[in-house]
């Protein structure tokens, strides 16, 4: 399971085509890009080990975007 976190963290970290690539080796695939940017930015409010810079950018992200944040309340 540790491995599999540090996996994820680090292609959440990435952007969005290492988003891509992690989903598919796990055999998900984003209907489109878009949900694949709105993916990423949601599992980034919502990892707490995730730096507070990188957190607060994608809750403005989503937030400029008409989206929520998955529990993360600044």
């Amino acid at each position: 399971m540790v491995a599999y976190i540090a996996e994820r963290d680090a292609a959440v970290t990435a952007g969005v085509d290492a988003l891509i690539a992690f989903s598919a080796k796990y055999g998900h695939r984003p209907s489109n890009r878009d949900v694949a940017m709105i993916t990423l930015h949601k599992l980034r409010t919502a990892i707490p080990s995730l730096p507070l810079p990188v957190r607060l950018a994608s809750h403005e992200w989503l937030s400029q975007h008409g989206f929520e944040s998955w529990g993360f309340d600044p």
